[in-house]
């Protein structure tokens, strides 16, 4: 769909003049005949007139819109031309149109060469209405010792229409030879000849522009991408078009552990800078941090001593982070999954319940993320049983983890 600028249509360009003069002037008559409305009514048609062309040269600047000569302006510039007409045709090479006789050219023609002259016209089938004519291309020498030949052929009139059947181009416009009368000379066409076509029309032309824009846009993502990772310490690289508005790019860096730092941005933005395309602004920041913080109740059958509680702390801790990570491939994190992980994290852990004993697996979990070089946070928002998704330039991260140890006899696991 078109975009156009604001503008008035005629009834409201209409009520604003009646508006204007009834506030400035004091006139109320509008009347078909009246003073007031051959004033304004001239201005009123002229500025429509100015909108309807405004109107039209924003269609001819956009692909969805514009029109012939148009649209070929805009295919031009992404290397692109109309396609004309073209006429159907077959060379010799492609073994397809072929003379041939039952016995050898010399039998039918008193033992002497047959020569078919260029321009000797080939038909489809008799009786066919509105036959296809093709001519030969070029003059032929149908040697006496052989019995099939092939030749070029093309049709007469470019155009689709002139595609035809495998084996239609049968009926012979030439005589010359002896044994004419019997029509001993055969021709066909062992294949379809499918490659004479119209003019491009508008809306074929408007989807291979379509197309070569994708293929530049993807050409560029990858030209992006393999550079990028020509930066040593960038593991990994996600391009967003337009994330920050119309053309912008949103380059998402990932090092060692889905991090990157100062330099590494620096270094991928220098190698971006060697191919950016003109117009479009390259931001390149590290990827976003989807941090979970987690408060959960850790049931044991029997009271731990400190040491013992921090030895348990430092498992869950480490088997949560390696659990979570391990998930940013597929980024999606199952919440019961994580409470499974804590469960055969260490021997002493029996269970975990939420605080009031309800089905809840955590206390609480929260979801917060941290963006771009200054690493601004946002606010914390809690989420219950189920899965949480990362975006594909987000990477999960375990935050913060608060632990309570009690002792409870009757634990779900």
């Amino acid at each position: 769909m078109a975009i156009y600028p604001k503008m008035v249509n005629f009834g409201q360009l209409t009520s604003n003049f009646k508006k204007s003069l009834r506030e400035r002037t004091g006139i109320n008559n509008f009347n078909s005949d009246s003073t007031a409305r051959s004033i304004y009514l001239p201005f009123v048609n002229e500025l429509n007139r100015i909108n309807g062309e405004n109107r039209r040269a924003f269609e001819s600047l956009q692909i969805d819109t514009a029109r012939g000569k148009d649209l070929e302006a805009i295919a031009a510039n992404y290397g692109l031309s109309r396609l004309t007409a073209r006429y159907a045709e077959t060379s010799a090479f492609d073994k397809n149109f072929v003379f041939s006789c039952e016995s050898t050219f010399g039998e039918i023609n008193s033992g002497n060469p047959i020569q078919i002259p260029a321009g000797t016209k080939i038909r489809m089938n008799e009786g066919t209405s509105n036959s296809v004519v093709y001519e030969v291309v070029s003059p032929l020498l149908l040697a006496p010792g052989n019995s099939y030949q092939y030749a070029d052929v093309r049709s007469l009139s470019a155009g689709s229409n002139s595609n035809v059947a495998a084996n239609t181009l049968v009926v012979l416009d030439f005589s010359n030879y002896t044994n004419s009368a019997s029509k001993a000379l055969k021709c066909t066409n062992a294949y379809a000849i499918l490659n004479g076509r119209n003019n491009e029309s508008d809306e074929s032309l408007r989807f291979r522009i379509v197309n070569q824009y994708a293929s530049i846009v993807k050409d560029s993502e990858d030209s992006l991408f393999l550079r990028s990772l020509e930066v040593p310490g960038a593991l990994d690289i996600r391009i967003m078009p337009n994330y920050y508005g119309i053309g912008t790019v949103g380059v998402f860096v990932f090092g060692s552990g889905y991090k990157s730092n100062a330099s590494l941005l620096a270094e991928v933005k220098r190698k971006i800078n060697t191919i950016a395309a003109p117009g479009v602004r390259y931001e390149v920041v590290p990827g976003i941090t989807v941090y979970l913080d987690i408060e959960i109740s850790v049931y044991v059958n029997e009271a731990v001593t400190s040491e013992q509680q921090e030895i348990v702390r430092k498992s869950i801790e480490r088997s949560l982070r390696l659990a979570i990570n391990s998930e940013n491939t597929s980024q999606q994190i199952s919440i019961s999954g994580l409470k499974d992980v804590i469960v055969n994290a260490h021997p002493a852990i029996k269970g975990i319940l939420a605080k009031d004993g309800s089905s809840n697996l955590f206390r609480s979990v929260f979801i917060r993320k941290v963006y771009g070089e200054q690493r601004t946070t946002s606010e914390r928002y809690s989420v219950n049983n189920g899965f949480i998704s990362a975006d594909p330039e987000e990477y999960f991260n375990l935050g913060s983890l608060n632990i309570e140890f009690e002792v409870y006899n009757k634990w779900v696991s």
